[in-house]
């Protein structure tokens, strides 16, 4: 197999006067661990990743030397760090120069890299221009796509990828970071989406191209406000009935909502009030205790909590 085979074509990118937590914020929303940098002129000048973001002054994680090692580096070295550590735009922290590959290089090729250069991801150039990126996520899928295994794909299965890439980029919901493998007609559909509805149009777009046989869904729903993220239903299927079959962990999922909606609520409504006047009805008609008012009801829920169990008479106040 070869990098054009497996690699994202859609790729998400930088600049090099981004300021650090632009390039952070992008990296979070489209679940993406690194960043490719280019200039005005679309040429790659570097790569910045989370490595990039483990040495910071922000959260008190600055390199330390020894006094010697220092004297060995000399203030060259201090200097770079300094700057890597409390640089405000990419240009600053970013890898210049990274390595490359083309879209011919063979996966053995790129493995070998990875593993030299200890680097998570390559570029892939057609001549100066950036046409994409193969990431150790890519490399994963192509390791699942052959769990059938499922002959090497053809020049139709190119064909046929090449269809679908270009009928999904062209839309306006395409998922970010798309990658598209095809196998005797079977597509293997990734990327991230913010909408379920782009699921279900990004499998009907598919399903349309001539020579596709089935789709299997690994397209992974991202909340852009929270970064939290699900991956499809296929990947992730729900779990039917485990916790219930478990006695004891049902005790505890049925209980500890109940007991907390009890004790932070409904317990100290009745405390303060009495039996005579408990429920949510009656409290907000006769209003607060007497002495007392709507800044001291946290107060008194605390101290409820708290009490120990002999103090928990029904009393009110």
């Amino acid at each position: 197999m070869r990098a054009h085979q497996i690699m994202t074509r859609t790729v998400i990118t930088v600049k090099p006067d981004t300021t650090i937590v632009d390039a952070a914020n992008v990296m979070l929303e489209r679940h993406v661990s690194g960043l490719p940098v280019v200039d005005d002129a679309g040429r790659l000048v570097g790569v910045v990743s989370e490595g990039d973001f483990i040495r910071r002054s922000e959260i008190g994680t600055q390199r330390r030397r020894g006094r010697w090692l220092k004297f060995i580096l000399g203030p060259g070295q201090a200097a770079s760090d300094f700057v890597h550590e409390h640089g405000r735009r990419v240009s600053e922290v970013m890898t210049k120069s990274p390595l490359t590959i083309t879209e011919d290089t063979a996966l053995a090729e790129i493995v070998d890299l990875m593993e030299r250069n200890n680097i998570k991801r390559l570029p892939v150039m057609r001549g100066n221009e950036l046409v994409g990126i193969v990431s150790r996520a890519n490399l994963l899928q192509a390791v699942a796509s052959l769990a059938d295994q499922a002959p090497a794909p053809s020049i139709a299965d190119d064909d046929i990828r090449g269809r679908i890439i270009e009928t999904l980029e062209k839309s306006d919901w395409c998922p970010f970071g798309l990658n598209v493998m095809v196998r005797e007609g079977v597509v293997q559909l990734s990327g991230v989406i913010t909408d379920e509805r782009t699921r279900r149009a990004a499998i009907v777009a598919t399903e349309n191209i001539h020579g596709v046989k089935r789709v299997h869904d690994h397209l992974c729903w991202v909340d852009t406000m929270s970064g939290v993220y699900l991956n499809s239903p296929a990947d992730n299927p729900p779990a039917k009935g485990t916790w219930i079959s478990d006695p004891v962990e049902g005790f505890w999922f049925l209980f500890l909502p109940t007991f907390h909606f009890w004790t932070d609520w409904l317990y100290p409504f009745w405390r303060c009030r009495g039996p005579a006047t408990f429920g949510w009805r009656r409290f907000v008609a006769n209003g607060w205790p007497s002495g007392l008012d709507e800044g001291d009801f946290s107060r008194i829920s605390n101290q409820v909590r708290t009490a120990p169990l002999s103090d928990l008479a029904v009393t009110g106040f």
